[in-house]
C-alpha cells in the first residue's frame, strides 16, 4: 500500500524542505534616493519629472578653467557663427542629452536632458530626467517652463543629433517646440577648425584631455553603456546605476562650459580674430 507520503507527491505536494525558496526581488531604488543631493520630483500640468540640480560657483577650476563672471564672447560667437541670441551669456544654456540609443530615430528616447546656464552665481546645472516613458511629456514641458527666457544653446554636436532628437520628441508628444527661435552654437565644428592641424581627434574626451587638462576617470560608465543602463532601470526598477548616468552627463555639460570659456579666451587674441573672422 502506497504510504501517505506517496499519496501526497502524488497530488503533487511537497515537503517543505523540497520546496525550492522563492527568488529574492530585485531591490528598487528610485531616481531621486540613486542620485541623492540636489535631486527632487516635480510634477507639472502633465506629469512628474525627476530634477537633479548643482551648482559651480564662479572661481571654481575645471581642469585649467576658472569659472569667471567676466567672459569676452563676440570673438567665439563670430568664429561659431552664432547668428542669433549671443548678446546675454545668462540667456544661453549648454546643453547634453543621454538616450536610449545613439541612431536618433523616432523611436530613440532622450531620457535626461542636462542644460548649464550661467547666473550671478556662477554655472547652474539643471538635469531633467524620465522616471517613466509615460511622463515623457512631463519632462519636454518643464525643460519648456524652465528655458522660457534663452536665446541661444551651446552643444558639441548638437545639430547633428541632439537638438533634432527633441524637435522630433516635441513633435510626437504635439508640443510647441520651444527652442525653434534659439541660435545655436556647435563647438564640434568650431573645435574641428581650430584644432584640425594640431589634434587628430576632436572629440569632447579628446579635448578635455589636450585642452582642458582633465582626463575621464577609468571607472566612469563609458557613453555606450548608458541605453543599457536605462533599460535595466525600466526592467527592474532599481536606479542605483543611473546616479553614474547623470554624473556622465553632469562632465560632459561642465565640460563643455569649460571648453566655451577656453575657446572664448584663446579667440580673443588679434592672431585668432584675424584667422577665424575671415
Amino acid at each position: 500500500m502506497p504510504s501517505l507520503l506517496d499519496r501526497l507527491h502524488t497530488l503533487g505536494l511537497k515537503k517543505a524542505a523540497e520546496v525550492s525558496s522563492p527568488r529574492p526581488k530585485a531591490n528598487k531604488i528610485s531616481m531621486v534616493d540613486a542620485i541623492g543631493s540636489g535631486a527632487k520630483i516635480l510634477e507639472n500640468q502633465l506629469g512628474n519629472v525627476v530634477i537633479a540640480e548643482k551648482s559651480y560657483p564662479y572661481g571654481y577650476l575645471h581642469g585649467n578653467i576658472e569659472f569667471k563672471d567676466m567672459v569676452k564672447v563676440e570673438s567665439i560667437h563670430k568664429a561659431g557663427r552664432l547668428n542669433s541670441g549671443g548678446e546675454n551669456l545668462k540667456k544661453m544654456i549648454f546643453l547634453d542629452t543621454e538616450t536610449t540609443g545613439l541612431s536618433g530615430g523616432t523611436g530613440t528616447l532622450a531620457f535626461l536632458v542636462g542644460i548649464a546656464r550661467f547666473d550671478d552665481e556662477g554655472l547652474k546645472l539643471t538635469q531633467f530626467l524620465v522616471e517613466d516613458p509615460s511622463e515623457e511629456a512631463a519632462m519636454l514641458l518643464e525643460f519648456a517652463n524652465q528655458t522660457s527666457d534663452i536665446e541661444a544653446v551651446i552643444t558639441f554636436n548638437g545639430k547633428s543629433f541632439d537638438m533634432p532628437l527633441l524637435k522630433s520628441r516635441y513633435v510626437i508628444n504635439r508640443l510647441p517646440i520651444p527652442f525653434s527661435e534659439w541660435g545655436h552654437l556647435d563647438l564640434l565644428h568650431l573645435s574641428r577648425r581650430i584644432w584640425r592641424q594640431r589634434l587628430a581627434s576632436r572629440s569632447l574626451k579628446d579635448l578635455e584631455i589636450e585642452i582642458l587638462n582633465i582626463p575621464r576617470s577609468d571607472d566612469e560608465v563609458p557613453g555606450w553603456m548608458i541605453p543599457e543602463i536605462y533599460f535595466n532601470y525600466l526592467r527592474t526598477g532599481d536606479a542605483s546605476q543611473i546616479a553614474n548616468v547623470v554624473y556622465h552627463n553632469a562632465m560632459d555639460i561642465v565640460s563643455l562650459a569649460a571648453l566655451y570659456m577656453a575657446i572664448a579666451k584663446m579667440l580673443d587674441v588679434d592672431l585668432f580674430n584675424q584667422k577665424f573672422h575671415s
